[in-house]
């Protein structure tokens, strides 16, 4: 269970582990970082990263809601 803002709401671990990837990847990319963005990158799944970022605010949504 989290909460942010003031809501309650699930995040189940794999979403997590996904979102840290690509705040990685982010990080690489504005530091310049280009060979470990590129080993990140080469990590990362886009249908994870965009399911994980809807399961977040589907969370948000909900806690919100009730």
């Amino acid at each position: 269970m989290r909460t942010a803002c003031g809501f309650r709401f699930d995040d189940p671990q794999e979403l997590l582990q996904v979102r840290e990837l690509c705040r990685k990847i982010r990080n690489a990319f504005a530091h310049g970082e280009w060979d470990t963005c590129r080993e990140l990158v080469a990590q990362a799944s886009l249908a994870k990263a965009f399911a994980a970022v809807a399961g977040l605010l589907e969370g948000i949504e909900k806690a919100a809601e009730g």
